[in-house]
């Protein structure tokens, strides 16, 4: 019986892991989709900037940059600064001429890559979506243009959709229950579900995420509810720059332990129903072994008491049982013999001697 108890929790145990796990993995999943995506784009600005090294020629960026945005709708902007901020090439035209120098995308590129977080078009608003009824929000791409020699020839930098973005994240298939958010570096909700996007709770999995560690527990939410939570600190892929962006993966705690208590269940159920079967087939053992042993242990009560006149019983259930019965059979044998011997002898003369 004190397997049944450590069977149970052993089971609970690797139910759990399990239900860890499948949160765990559709985090990673979706992280992956989404930083391989990014990637994708990336590597365009990588070849871009590759040409460019090559020929350094701006009638073919112009070119390229034209073809790019019209192939892609994920593109709202594409464009050369150079190193004074003044955009020299852009898609479409649009903010060539301007000053971009006090832009993030532009200061961050002209030392490195870079990728910048979701933010309000402040410029292209008014170019690109003068009658949207939502603000236009994008994230960015930098690197430096080189030069044949190594020079700086300015920066190639590009906005892409926040929709776009968005849509790679809610168009991953997920597991059952299971919902995923995508987290800025300050703690907020990017994406996620509703009454949770664009808030910041304080809560340790987001803590977690602010400082880039990974995490899994469980803990309550605003809504009152107990979830499973897995933190995914990094959406990264090879080279692509950092967004700063981690992904969350919940579930509702009741859900993702339900096939943990399911399964102990139905553990502790057949661990009962075998008990039983085999406390039966102990009964029917006994019933089986006791019945031929009582008759034989009767017959030989009676010829210890003397009393012949039944025959030993013959018992053949079992080897054992089938040897004390033979046994008892000959011992019987013998017995009745020497009983009907003394019964038929010719009783014996006694002759008495006396004197004259």
């Amino acid at each position: 019986m004190i397997l049944i108890p450590a069977t149970a929790r052993l089971s609970s145990a690797i139910s759990q892991r399990s239900a860890q796990e499948t949160v765990g993995a559709t985090g990673r999943f979706v992280a992956a989709r989404l930083s391989q995506a990014l990637h994708n784009e990336w590597q365009k600005h990588e070849r871009l900037a590759d040409l460019f090294r090559t020929t350094g020629d701006t009638a073919d960026l112009r070119m390229r940059l034209d073809a790019l945005r019209a192939l892609n709708d994920q593109y709202v902007w594409m464009g050369m600064a150079l190193p004074n901020g003044r955009v020299a090439v852009a898609s479409g035209g649009l903010l060539e001429g301007q000053d971009v120098s006090t832009r993030p995308w532009f200061t961050a590129g002209l030392q490195g890559t870079f990728a910048g977080d979701v933010h309000k078009a402040v410029l292209l608003q008014s170019l690109v979506a003068p009658n949207a009824r939502e603000p236009l929000r994008l994230v960015d791409f930098a690197l430096p243009l080189r030069r044949a020699d190594g020079s700086t020839a300015g920066v190639l930098g590009s906005h892409l959709s926040w929709d776009w973005v968005r849509s790679l994240v809610r168009e991953v298939p997920l597991a059952e229950n299971v919902e995923v958010m995508l987290v800025s570096n300050d703690g907020q909700v990017l994406i996620g579900p509703e009454g949770i996007e664009g808030t910041s709770p304080n809560l340790p999995s987001l803590m977690a995420a602010r400082q880039s560690v990974a995490a899994q527990r469980v803990e309550t939410w605003p809504d009152g509810q107990s979830y499973l939570t897995a933190v995914l600190p990094e959406v990264s892929y090879r080279n692509l720059p950092s967004f700063g962006w981690s992904i969350l993966a919940r579930q509702r705690e009741d859900a993702a332990f339900a096939a943990a208590r399911t399964m102990t269940f139905g553990l502790l159920t057949a661990i009962g129903l075998t008990a039983l079967a085999i406390l039966a087939a102990g009964v029917l053992a006994a019933l089986f072994l006791r019945a031929p042993l009582r008759r034989v242990v009767a017959g030989a009560a009676a010829l210890a008491e003397g009393r012949f006149d039944q025959p030993a019983p013959d018992e053949r259930r079992y080897s054992e049982v089938s040897a004390l019965s033979g046994s008892l059979a000959g011992i019987h044998s013998r017995l009745t013999e020497q009983a009907d011997r003394a019964e038929t002898a010719p009783p014996k003369l006694t002759v008495v001697s006396g004197r004259s």
